[in-house]
């Protein structure tokens, strides 16, 4: 705890950041924090402090950051009467799509343009424009620093952990060492920087105390021009220093300040918030610039937080008693998981231990919050055994291995135990036959939903992730409706044959997806390579399945300027799969941090894609009009354009409204994907090819979690699928 002040005021702070924590402040704690909100225009006092004028400002997003920092450096250097001196970095064209860029994103890499060239020097024109675009727009590596000397700095690199020159560390420009580049622009060589507050003193030859020199570190960068938004790779040459004026919340986590100024306006949530306040060593030294949204900081945490800190308390607890030596020799386990069960066996599901927050007090909470998450390798080795499948949960009933379960109108609906390493099956006529077939079985019934095994030595976890979903999504929408899917695609239309035989035999759907992997390889070697550890994007699969021969919606551009109307043929007329391009979704959306899918869905028909008047050349936005309902909706998202998935979203196509239900998201993290589906009874279900293998086991509910649904196990959410109800 920072905060050990002894006044009234400062108790009343750490109970408020307590109750912040957990996102429960009370009205008082409101109070007490909007206290310290500046307000210059209402004649707020507390920026007269000229302490307040040198202290970083905490603020939460990187483009703030650089802003503030671009105001206040030529304001520090006019108020010492030192010279400001500016450093541009050596910049090369860099090699575009290297393995670590395809391994590192999805299509990022793709999204880059290399440009033809004779040479990789970079042409004057192209280069000021690189020089002059602010760090958030390239890595973090700036390409003109300006400095002057005792100017505060913070470090963006591990320059030598054993110097304490770490990335985040805050240090104080002493002198610098540079050269002049024929075209007169100064370029660093050597910059001393004092450290300040390193964990140990230093003492370098030849140099005052904590005094270190840093040289320019050659690193590949991303660029994103201010041409619709175009990115470009770049090998930058330059000391990684930014001003300190201003830093995000990530970048703060870990300081300790007597003056704390915060920005808290932008911040996502109350985890951001709690982050930014709780740097503060006293309530008189905390200031909050501009107002902030107080709703974030009350109401409780999500379901998901409230489970993770009573595990936290809950392990707290057996560490206490195992230092004690008064913790029964029963009490154990290997992972968390097996270790809080046999807790929890010994002192009850509803035991508290002492001195927890009241926010997460589960004495009298329900069983269903209790329920223990269920874990994936637990749930996988539990689906695997037989007879933890007969013991499930009472709503859920086990069928045996060659039952069907009717699937809407014509097709089967199975729901068998696939084994580990699953054997031929005898395929039962009448499971294709709808006269033969008992009537409908709920899907609540199901005990598993279908999935495909990773292929760990050709990665395949692009295909499996998608087909997992598609697969389910088959088995639950109408059969006439599914057939509807990109009809005459040569691809859907393969997987369209192949489907019904995979509902019966696991090696069925491995099967299907090495022959699909087949035919994209046959016509694009490139973008999809068959063999080794190789990375494929999700979005080039969809690209391919979900093109529709005959489009389903009308584009149309009509010029404010000349008044011209002229037809135009864009992807969201005849693919399922929808990307909004981050500068549309900041023109639709100005100042928000996110949107919900029918925002999203909005955004891209009214304004999503621009193009030239073909009278006047002026960029007009092109509006697209849906003629017919499209079977399946997949919503791109990303950090650029964060979504909020719904549960339903409503269209109007022919003067009728439509509804698509959610029906699953694909994540990427880590060089590899996984995916959720949601049944048509609301259920999650979650798959990894690598470790649930040929099952989705069952997962915390994202249905009306939009939080929980942007990540799954440490992976973000990079497409959103709907599926059109009946």
């Amino acid at each position: 705890m920072r905060q050990r002040g002894l006044s009234d005021e400062d108790i009343r702070f750490r109970q408020a950041l307590e109750n912040l924590r957990y996102c429960s402040c009370t009205k008082d704690d409101v109070e007490l924090l909007l206290s310290r909100v500046c307000r210059p225009g209402l004649g707020s006092t507390l920026l007269n402090d000229p302490l307040l004028r040198s202290v970083s400002i905490i603020t939460a997003r990187n483009a703030h950051r650089d802003s503030i920092n671009a105001l206040r450096v030529e304001e520090f250097a006019r108020l010492r009467g030192t010279p400001l001196v500016s450093f541009v970095s050596i910049d090369t064209w860099a090699k575009t799509k290297d393995s670590s860029s395809v391994r590192r994103a999805q299509r990022q890499f793709r999204e880059v343009v290399d440009p033809m060239r004779a040479s990789n020097n970079i042409g004057p024109r192209m280069q000021d424009i690189l020089w002059r675009l602010p760090p958030t727009l390239t890595d973090h590596h700036a390409g003109t620093l300006s400095l002057c000397k005792g100017m505060p700095i913070l470090l963006k690199y591990n320059e030598a952990t054993e110097l304490c020159a770490t990335n985040g560390a805050e240090a104080i420009v002493v002198d610098w060492r540079s050269h002049v580049l024929p075209n007169k622009n100064n370029v660093l060589d050597v910059l001393f920087v004092e450290l300040v507050n390193p964990p140990r003193p230093l003492q370098l030859p030849g140099l005052p105390p904590n005094v270190i020199p840093l040289t320019r570190t050659k690193k590949t960068v991303r660029c994103t021009l201010p041409i619709d938004d175009m990115q470009v790779s770049v090998s930058r040459d330059q000391v990684m220093v930014l001003p300190n004026f201003a830093m995000t919340d990530f970048a703060s986590q870990g300081r300790t300040r007597t003056v704390n100024v915060v920005h808290l306006k932008y911040c996502k949530n109350h985890q951001s918030i709690y982050t930014c306040l709780s740097r503060s060593s006293s309530l008189l030294g905390t200031v909050i610039l501009d107002n902030f949204d107080t709703v974030k900081i009350r109401g409780g945490a999500s379901s998901a937080l409230r489970r993770e800190f009573r595990e936290l308390e809950i392990l707290d607890d057996i560490t206490r008693l195992r230092t004690e030596n008064t913790l029964p020799s029963h009490v154990r386990g290997s992972t968390r998981e097996p270790l809080i069960a046999s807790y929890q066996a010994w002192k009850g599901n509803r035991y508290v231990p002492t001195h927890v927050h009241p926010a997460i007090d589960w004495r009298n909470m329900s069983n269903e919050e209790l329920t223990p998450e269920p874990y994936t390798e637990s749930a996988t080795a539990a689906l695997l055994s037989v007879s933890a499948t007969q013991t499930a949960s009472t709503s859920t009933t086990a069928l045996p291995p060659d039952a069907s379960v009717p699937r809407a109108a014509k097709r089967p609906r199975v729901a068998e135990q696939w084994d580990a390493c699953p054997t031929k099956r005898i395929k039962d006529s009448s499971a294709y036959d709808t006269d033969a077939r008992p009537a409908s079985i709920a899907s609540s019934n199901i005990v598993h939903r279908h999935g495909i095994t990773w292929d760990s030595f050709n990665w395949s976890c692009a295909y499996d992730s998608l087909l997992t979903i598609l697969v389910n999504i088959y088995i639950d929408m109408d059969s006439e409706q599914f057939d509807l899917i990109a009809t005459g695609n040569r691809y859907m239309d393969f997987l369209r044959a192949r489907l019904p035989a995979c509902l019966t035999d696991a090696e069925e759907l491995t099967s299907m997806r090495d022959v699909l992997r087949d035919l994209l390889y046959a016509a694009h070697p490139t973008t999809f390579p068959r063999t080794g550890r190789v990375m494929t994007a999700v979005s080039d699969i969809m690209a391919c399945l979900f093109d529709s021969p005959t489009n389903f919606g009308e584009s149309a551009m009509l010029c404010s300027f000349c008044a011209t109307n002229s037809p135009h043929m864009i992807d969201v007329a005849r693919s399922y799969a929808w990307s909004l391009t981050p500068a549309a979704f900041r023109h639709c959306f100005p100042g928000q941090s996110s949107i919900t899918s029918s925002e999203y869905i909005a955004c891209l028909l009214s304004a999503g894609v621009t193009a030239h008047c073909p009278a006047c050349r002026t960029i007009n936005p092109v509006r697209t009009v849906l003629t017919q309902p499209p079977p399946l909706v997949i919503l791109e998202t990303s950090d650029a354009v964060p979504v909020r998935p719904e549960a339903q979203i409503r269209l109007p196509v022919n003067e009728s409204v439509h509804v698509w239900r959610f029906a699953g998201a694909i994540y990427h993290g880590f060089a590899h994907f996984t995916a959720r589906y949601v049944d048509t009874d609301g259920r999650t279900w979650y798959h990894d090819g690598d470790v649930t293998k040929q099952l989705c086991i069952p997962d915390a509910d994202i249905l009306t979690n939009s939080v929980a649904a942007g990540n799954a196990r440490a992976r973000s959410a990079c497409h959103y699928i709907y599926a059109l109800s009946h």
